[in-house]
């Protein structure tokens, strides 16, 4: 165990030290070493162009983008059901909610390399 203080290796056995120190140097050495995006978002840029207002509503949400891609939405109730879905919006459009129950929903907005939800809630 290399990559850490000594003092870790009194916690294990020497026979699991020997194992470990086995596996990290031969057939899982990548293990060891950490590469690329270890959080699995590759870019938080569609995240921070993306608003919904008001929030909370009694029906009528408007989403707006200052992104300048096509961006497709999806509205799902706490079922995870599909109660709305449009496709290409560029830069803005209203979500009507006002003949849903009143409850959270979840709009998952998507660009073609990118996905964010946004909850909303429908109050009466």
């Amino acid at each position: 165990m290399d990559y850490s203080d000594d003092r870790c290796l009194n916690i294990f056995t020497q026979e699991q030290v020997g194992v470990m120190r086995a596996i990290l140097q031969t057939s899982r050495a990548g293990v060891a070493y950490v590469t690329g995006d270890v959080s699995g978002i590759k870019n938080l840029a569609l995240l921070d162009g993306i608003e919904v207002s008001p929030n909370p509503s009694t029906g009528i949400f408007k989403l707006t983008t200052k992104r300048k891609e096509d961006l497709n939405f999806e509205v799902y109730n706490s079922l995870g059901e599909t109660v709305i879905a449009a496709q290409n919006f560029s830069s803005s459009v209203s979500i009507n909610l006002s003949s849903f129950s009143a409850g959270i929903y979840f709009a998952k907005i998507s660009s073609s390399e990118n996905v964010v939800v946004k909850r909303l809630v429908l109050n009466r």
